[in-house]
């Protein structure tokens, strides 16, 4: 327990230092913005109720207010990481259909290279 402890406040120290003291307005920033974060766990959400038995009384309030910053934080993660799957996914499907296209396309290979340079900005 004393361990699991240790790594709880390395950790929480880490994000208050990455979201300027719990301060970081978290419904302002991009999807690119939450996800560079330190992604916040289910497994250290977990574990935080059991921090109350070995914090002082005094500091109850200001360990309730950090669980539930982090806890909106990683259900904006969670939210943030979905869409760019989703973004990823459609992606995809796009890179895929652009291939199906260029294989059955009456070109050499050349003219196809010089097609998907084209697409993709590559040239």
């Amino acid at each position: 327990m004393k361990n699991n402890c240790k790594t709880f406040i390395s950790m929480l120290a880490q994000y208050r230092y990455e979201t300027d003291s719990f301060k970081t307005e978290l419904h302002t920033l991009s999807d690119a913005a939450l996800l560079n974060l330190k992604p916040v766990t289910r497994e250290f959400l977990d574990f935080a109720p059991r921090m109350f038995a070995v914090v002082k009384p005094q500091h109850f309030a200001e360990l309730r207010q950090s669980i539930a910053y982090l806890a909106d934080l990683y259900d904006r993660q969670s939210a943030a990481l979905e869409r760019e799957c989703e973004r990823f996914e459609r992606r995809t499907k796009e890179q895929a259909r652009v291939i199906k296209i260029m294989q059955n396309a009456p070109m050499t290979n050349q003219e196809k290279i010089e097609l998907v340079k084209h697409h993709y900005g590559w040239e």
